[in-house]
């Protein structure tokens, strides 16, 4: 068994691993809802996604063995405080 290789999302064919991997990984489970994958696509664009305006996030395909996961993290930026008096 080897290590986990981590992939960043980074380009068109990472990105659309990370967004196809759930419809994979679900196809054949009768209670799984898919989200519209433009969706999703739109979720993850950072040009066009408000959340991105005041926050930053990055996304992973994790790897091993043939076998695939993903991951992400996120976080927003805190608004500035005015200075007190």
């Amino acid at each position: 068994m080897g290590g986990i290789e981590v992939v960043a999302v980074d380009n068109q064919k990472t990105l659309r691993q990370f967004v196809e991997l759930p419809y994979t990984l679900y196809r054949n489970d009768p209670y799984w809802v898919p989200p519209l994958r433009i969706a999703v696509k739109e979720l993850l664009d950072r040009h066009k996604h408000p959340f991105y305006a005041n926050a930053e996030a990055e996304f992973y395909l994790a790897l091993r063995d043939g076998r695939r996961g993903r991951t992400g993290g996120g976080h927003s930026r805190p608004e500035p405080q005015p200075l007190p008096r």
